[in-house]
C-alpha cells in the first residue's frame, strides 16, 4: 500500500493550516512527516518568527482575509498536544483570542468510537495490515492510501469494525481539554464526524453542519462560527447551507467554487525554511 503525500500549493496564503505537532512528550507516527502533516514546535516557532520579522502580523479570520499582511493559524482534529501548543502559543506571543481557530470533530473528542485516519496509521504502524482489510471488508494488495482514505471518510459504516482494532485513548482534546483551549482561543466546527460532506445526503449534510454548531457551542459555552470542512471536501449547496445555518466562514484547502467568498477560504501548509 502506497503512502501518499499532502497535495499543498507552494503559494502559500496567509491562513495557514497544522496538524500534528511534535512536543517533547508524544509519539507520533512517521506517516505524519512522510505526507508533510507533521511540525515540531520549534519549525512552529520558525514559522511565526519569520513572519514577524518580515512584517507581518496575527490576527483573526475577517483581518486575514481583508489584508495580505494578516496571517491567520488554523489547527485541525483537536489533537491532544493542541491544548499545550495553545498555552505555549499564548504565552510566548500573546496572540489574541480570534488569532488562532481550532477545529474540533465531536465524535473524536466526544465519542469512544472514533473515525479517523489515525486508526489506519496506527494499524500500518503496528503491522496490523490484516485487521485493517478486515475491519473495511478489502484486499489491500489492490489499494492505496488515499483509497482507502476515501472509503473510510465516505460515510460512518466502518465506524464500529475499525474501533475494535484500535487504542484511540489520548489521541484527541476531550470535554475537559477543550473549556480550557476555548478560554485561549477560538474553536471551530469540523462536524461530528469527519466525513466528506460531499459524500452524504443533503440531509446528512443538514444534520453533520447542525448538530456540530449546536453541539461545540452548548457544550463550550462559546460562539462557533466557523466551520472547517472535513478534508476541505464542499460545494455550492454545503456552502449555502453553512451560511443559513449561522456560520460565518468556511475553511477548506484548495477552493474552486466561486460562491461566498467566506466560505471558499483557502489554507495551506507553512514550511520554515
Amino acid at each position: 500500500m502506497k503512502i501518499q503525500s499532502l497535495n499543498t500549493k507552494s503559494d502559500i496564503n496567509n491562513i495557514w493550516m497544522f496538524h500534528r505537532i511534535k512536543t517533547t512528550d508524544n509519539t507520533i507516527s512517521d506517516i505524519y512527516k512522510q505526507r508533510g502533516m507533521l511540525h515540531t514546535m520549534d519549525e512552529l516557532y520558525c514559522l511565526i518568527d519569520k513572519a514577524l520579522l518580515e512584517g507581518y502580523s496575527f490576527g483573526s479570520i475577517a483581518e486575514a482575509i481583508n489584508n495580505d499582511k494578516i496571517i491567520h493559524l488554523t489547527f485541525d482534529d483537536g489533537y491532544k498536544e493542541h491544548l499545550f501548543v495553545a498555552k505555549e502559543l499564548k504565552k510566548k506571543y500573546n496572540f489574541a483570542y480570534h488569532s488562532i481557530t481550532f477545529a474540533i470533530n465531536i465524535r473524536n473528542s466526544f465519542f469512544s468510537d472514533k473515525l479517523c485516519m489515525d486508526m489506519v496509521y496506527q494499524l500500518i504502524d503496528n503491522n496490523s495490515l490484516n485487521d485493517l482489510a478486515t475491519a473495511l471488508n478489502i484486499n489491500l494488495d489492490d489499494f492505496e492510501l488515499k483509497d482507502v482514505k476515501d472509503m473510510l471518510f465516505s460515510s460512518t459504516k466502518h465506524v464500529k469494525h475499525i474501533n475494535k482494532y484500535v487504542d484511540m485513548r489520548d489521541y484527541f482534546l476531550n470535554k475537559e481539554d477543550l473549556i480550557s483551549l476555548c478560554k485561549i482561543f477560538s474553536i471551530a466546527s469540523h462536524c461530528v464526524n469527519h466525513c466528506y460532506l460531499t459524500s452524504l445526503s443533503d440531509e446528512e449534510i443538514y444534520q453533520e453542519l447542525k448538530e456540530s454548531k449546536k453541539y461545540l457551542s452548548s457544550a463550550l459555552n462559546t460562539e462557533v462560527s466557523t466551520i472547517c470542512f472535513p478534508d476541505g471536501k464542499h460545494s455550492n449547496y454545503i456552502n449555502k447551507i453553512s451560511k443559513e445555518m449561522g456560520y460565518k466562514f468556511g475553511l477548506s484547502i484548495s477552493p474552486k467554487i466561486k460562491e461566498y467568498k467566506e466560505f471558499n477560504l483557502k489554507r495551506s501548509i507553512p514550511r520554515c525554511t
